[in-house]
């Protein structure tokens, strides 16, 4: 096998970060929004660029803008809906003919794994007449953005750089090249005034209009000779006009089929369209997203089958081509092309399509056999959430919430469910004004808006403005816990940090809302729930705006002690009334279903839950408080007698061992090319992700990974899968394809199981978080014979590892991850000692010994006869 020269694993958000550096970006702006938040977040580390967390993506693109009229190359990064925000100044500065460049990164989310809509921010390129590309991985990302500047330059138009999910967070080998010299990039700086360029006056822009619609032209006949778009022939019964990750899809699905790939996703090159089409007997489009090539393509007049055979919504992968073609199959073409194996018989059925925090179940196994039904687990609120007491308390008051962007919209999920509206970051105040405006004033006095700190500064500001100029008694509450936290703690101006995490100048937000002309601001810490209710209550009440701020820190940035929840038995009356605070820290037990169960490790010992015991069952201990997790976010909770390792050492209690289960023939003793890891979100499997696929890449296998992640994710179900090979093309592993189901938690070893193949191998963490449905007593956790007997279904190999017990033993919970690799490396043929350099290598200095203890102690957890001996 050749290795892989001089390359580093990067996902495609930090390929495009380094792609603009090694492009001679000058200046990154952008606003946090999954799946582009990495973008700004790695290119701040680069020397010589300026970056910047923007107050929304609007500024983020009038500043980019300003730096492209000086002359230089600037990137501003979104979120597919912050391209909404954003499209105001973007679709006039497409009129202006800059010296510098400017390239508009948006990050679409199809399958709306962290969105509130599924849009297809191709159809921005056809309205503004610029250019749009769109790559299919981490190298394309890289190189498309030097392109990206070079054709803006070239033409002096702003250039569309697309993204979906499956590129943003997908990694594989990139290789890397070099920054030119500062001096060779601020020779051409140095703004040059042109007022019937640069000043959109109707006149000026009567003139320009003509010559964007012939740039549109030249763009053409760029997209006819650019290799970004290029043929691949190969048999011509059957071709596919694809791009983007859709292209992997095809050619993972259809090996030897033509293929036309569209690196310029618009405009399109008619000619070679055409050729194409001339040269295959059945030609299929495939596009995640809108039929937006498709239309393009019929317009033309060439004959074309899309939509109409592949899903209109939700994202592709190569299962669902292949379903989906074969489903088509009407003519000879096709058909042969099935029987001669250029279609992917392999992937077999698509099965359901769904991204990680689906509540979809039964899940169906790879011999088509049902799975026990698996509890759904939405993401949740994180124990200790500052957001979840105020909720409590507008429910408790029958409010109508008018909610917005953050994550306090999952306070709209059971058992709280107070949130009712929600539509686009800032919408909560002016909807509540419309409501107001609609109702009467007495109706008033049951709206309430909630909305984050970060969304407050991004879109309500103006909105507040908006109830007080007209007249409204709207009551905001303004959930300040000090950070941008839904897509990864990023600072925000309220925040007092900068993009780089420095202290910045710091909006006061109770005097933003007076400068506002509000005249009832209140502050409350928003654990004091009795404090949180009486400022609702006097705010609904005033004849005029109010504004209250509840106040508290993020739980995941809180470190040092933590205080520690006591119950009671003997003063508990089973009401169940703390368990409709929705915290995942208190599990529902007794007979009643409704006595609650104080997960000690979870507990971050707010004390919300202790405020709503009217009997005082539930209290903080008076004695020492028990240590927090160490390594950031909260630990997780310990299976029933696993706790009792955290504070044994190893001559006390015997190493816990794993329990191999053989329900077939062992797996073959070849090489394991296919893994996916499953588990609960804020489980360490992205970490787990990472240290494999680095592995691998150090020895020389082409790798490539894919993931969804982000804050959305945390609490709910997570995937993400590993590919290695000597050429892998879809970073996504079919249904019923998985040599590897690593699931670091046992309910989603069951959610997931329909990825493994028969005669798989099956390594499950013995931890048990019981999704909210279970925790509040209205669903059942599947059992240990549940997944056995599930995992009877396939041939294979079943290992239950005490993964989270040996974390204990060691002092971190959060270590269970790296212990289940441990486990896994019994499996591979590669030596411990190569395993101890990569952690050493990519794992933090002040906890790689730590992970080192971890992994061997997941390597020596497993009996030896589990170890097939070819490897």
């Amino acid at each position: 096998m050749s290795s892989v020269l001089a390359a580093q694993l990067l996902s495609g958000n930090e390929a495009i970060a380094r792609g603009a550096y090694e492009a001679g970006c000058l200046l990154g702006a952008g606003y946090p929004g999954t799946p582009s938040t990495e973008i700004i977040e790695n290119l701040r580390q680069y020397p010589g660029v300026y970056t910047e967390w923007s107050a929304n993506e609007k500024v983020a693109m009038e500043v980019a803008m300003g730096a492209a009229l000086a002359g230089a190359r600037a990137l501003v990064t979104m979120k597919h809906v912050g391209f909404n925000v954003g499209l105001d100044p973007f679709m006039t500065f497409a009129y202006m003919h800059v010296t510098g460049a400017l390239v508009v990164v948006t990050a679409d989310d199809p399958g709306m794994h962290s969105s509130q809509n599924e849009q297809d921010n191709r159809n921005f390129g056809r309205m503004a007449r610029v250019p749009v590309l769109e790559p299919s991985d981490s190298q394309e990302a890289k190189d498309f953005v030097a392109v990206a500047f070079d054709l803006a330059e070239q033409f002096g138009t702003p250039v569309i750089l697309r993204t979906t999910t499956r590129v943003a967070h997908a990694r594989s080998p990139v290789h890397l090249g070099e920054r030119p010299a500062e001096t060779v990039l601020r020779q051409r700086l140095g703004f040059q005034r042109q007022p019937e360029l640069y000043v959109m006056l109707p006149a000026h822009a009567r003139r320009l209009h003509p010559a964007v619609e012939q740039r549109l032209d030249q763009l053409r006949e760029w997209a006819e000779s650019t290799p970004l778009n290029r043929v691949e022939w190969r048999s011509r019964s059957l071709g596919f006009i694809t791009g983007g990750a859709a292209y992997l899809y095809v050619r993972e699905a259809f090996p030897g089929a033509s293929v036309l790939k569209l690196g310029a996703a618009y405009p399109l090159p008619e000619g070679t369209i055409r050729a194409f089409a001339a040269g295959v007997e059945q030609l299929y489009v495939v596009e995640e997203g809108d039929p937006f090539w498709e239309l393009e393509i019929r317009a033309m007049g060439v004959d074309v089958r899309g939509k109409g055979v592949f899903p209109r919504t939700g994202e592709l992968s190569p299962a669902v081509v292949a379903q989906a073609v074969r489903a088509s199959a009407a003519t000879p073409a096709v058909q042969a092309a099935f029987r001669s194996g250029e279609g992917a018989a392999a992937h077999g059925a698509a099965g359901p399509s769904r991204g990680p925090t689906s509540d979809a179940a039964p899940v169906p196994v790879a011999t088509g056999r049902p799975a026990p039904e698996v509890p759904p687990r939405p993401p949740v609120l994180c124990p200790g959430c500052p957001h979840r007491g105020v909720f409590y308390v507008l429910r408790k008051l029958h409010l109508t919430v008018a909610g917005d962007i953050g994550c306090y919209t999952l306070g709209a999920l059971p058992p709280l469910a107070a949130m009712d509206t929600c539509t686009c970051m800032g919408s909560s105040i002016t909807h509540a004004l419309g409501m107001e405006k609609a109702l009467g004033p007495e109706q008033a006095r049951k709206i309430v808006a909630v909305i984050g700190d970060s969304t407050f500064i991004h879109s309500g500001i103006t909105g507040l403005i908006d109830a007080v100029y007209n007249r409204g008694r709207t009551t905001v509450v303004i959930l300040d816990n000090g950070t941008t936290a839904m897509t990864g703690h990023q600072g925000n101006p309220a925040s007092g940090l900068d993009v780089h995490d420095q202290p910045a100048p710091q909006v006061d937000l109770e005097q933003m809302a007076r400068a506002c002309g509000v005249g009832r601001v209140r502050t409350v810490d928003a654990y004091d729930l009795a404090a949180v209710e009486k400022a609702v209550r006097e705010a609904l009440e005033a004849p005029e705006p109010a504004v209250v701020v509840a106040r508290r820190a993020c739980a995941l940035l809180e470190r040092g002690p933590k205080p520690k929840l006591e119950l009671d038995p003997e003063l508990c009356r089973d009401c169940g009334v703390c368990l409709r605070s929705g915290c995942p820290a208190l599990e529902a037990q007794g007979p009643t279903g409704r006595r609650p169960k104080v997960n000690e490790v979870l507990c971050t010992g707010c004390g919300v839950c202790a405020q709503l015991c009217h009997f005082g069952a539930l209290r903080i201990a008076a004695g020492e408080p028990v240590a927090a997790p160490t390594g950031g976010g909260p630990a997780r909770g310990a299976p029933a007698g696993q706790a009792r390792f955290a504070d044994l050492g190893a001559h006390e209690a015997p190493s816990p061992q794993a329990v191999v289960t053989f329900s077939g023939p062992a797996p073959a003793n070849g090489v394991l090319r296919d893994f996916v890891i499953a588990g609960v979100g804020g489980q360490g499997g992205l970490l787990a992700t990472r240290l494999l696929a680095q592995l691998f890449l150090d020895q020389g296998w082409q790798v490539k990974t894919s993931e969804v992640h982000g804050m959305a994710q945390r609490g709910g179900s997570v995937e993400s899968h590993v590919r290695r090979g000597q050429e892998v093309l879809s970073p996504l592993i079919s249904p019923g394809q998985a040599d590897v189901l690593l699931a670091l938690e046992k309910a989603e070893a069951l959610r997931y199981l329909y990825y493994l193949r028969p005669g798989g191998l099956l390594l499950v963490n013995d931890e048990e978080i019981p999704p909210l449905a279970v925790a509040a007593g209205q669903a059942c956790y599947p059992g240990d014979a549940d997944l056995r007997r599930a995992f009877g279904a396939s041939a294979g190999r079943f290992v239950l590892v005490p993964g989270l017990a040996l974390a204990l033993r060691l002092g971190n919970a959060k270590m269970a991850n790296v212990v289940m690799l441990g486990a896994l490396s019994n499996w591979l043929e590669i030596e411990p000692a190569v395993w101890e350099r990569v952690l050493r290598q990519y794992l933090p200095v002040r906890i790689a010994e730590a992970n080192l203890q971890a992994f061997h102690a997941g390597r020596a957890s497993v009996p030896r006869l589990a170890v097939p001996a070819a490897e």
